[in-house]
């Protein structure tokens, strides 16, 4: 995974860095520590934004030490992730967080791997009940009564995104619109992947 690395205080994300790095995942950052705080965000002067990358970001981890309980400069990468809808790993204070709201997963004591690879997983299963639901109704609309078992599963590559949808054969002359629905709902929630292949199987 690419996961965005960001903290509170310079350095204080340095060995949560490492053992994402240490795991196998790449880790990237918005902040240059050498440039200081008049320049808080590396895509204002390189064009770098970590975010905009090919592939984009699969998780973004914000490291915070107990002692702020407000929002940083520092983390104004925090933000931009959440504007995003990439899934938000806090690690390090378990309390406050003023990011609670928008917090995939929080840990203090735990491994900070297995949190960003549960976060993905979580993200991934909410777009996948999101193409579930669109589906039931497309479904419903043309069938009614139709009945049968409507389930979907969402995976990532880089920056494609595939849906399967488990739908009732009667259903086939609707898949169509059920890819133009889901696709559509996906957008609508910020979804910005450079493509998303949609299957519809019975």
């Amino acid at each position: 995974m690419r996961i965005l690395c960001i903290e509170t205080t310079p350095g204080l994300a340095d060995a949560t860095a490492a053992r994402l790095e240490a795991a196998g995942h790449e880790v990237v950052r918005c902040f240059d520590r050498d440039a200081g705080p008049s320049r808080p965000c590396v895509g204002l002067d390189r064009d770098a934004c970590p975010l905009d990358l090919p592939g984009g970001v699969d998780v973004a981890v914000d490291v915070r030490s107990e002692d702020e309980p407000h929002p940083v400069v520092h983390e104004q990468g925090t933000t931009c992730a959440v504007r995003r809808h990439v899934p938000l790993v806090v690690h390090g204070a378990g309390w406050p967080n003023p990011f609670a709201r928008w917090t995939t997963v929080a840990v203090s004591d735990g491994d900070v791997v297995d949190a960003c690879e549960d976060a993905v997983r979580r993200h991934l299963d909410d777009l996948a009940a999101t193409a579930a639901i669109v589906t039931r109704r497309v479904v419903d609309d043309g069938l009614q009564g139709a009945g049968g078992d409507v389930r979907a599963a969402v995976d990532r590559r880089g920056r494609d995104l595939r849906v399967v949808v488990h739908r009732p054969a009667a259903a086939s002359t609707s898949d169509g619109a059920i890819a133009a629905r889901i696709h559509q709902a996906f957008r609508a929630a910020g979804v910005d992947d450079e493509s998303i292949s949609i299957s519809c199987v019975a």
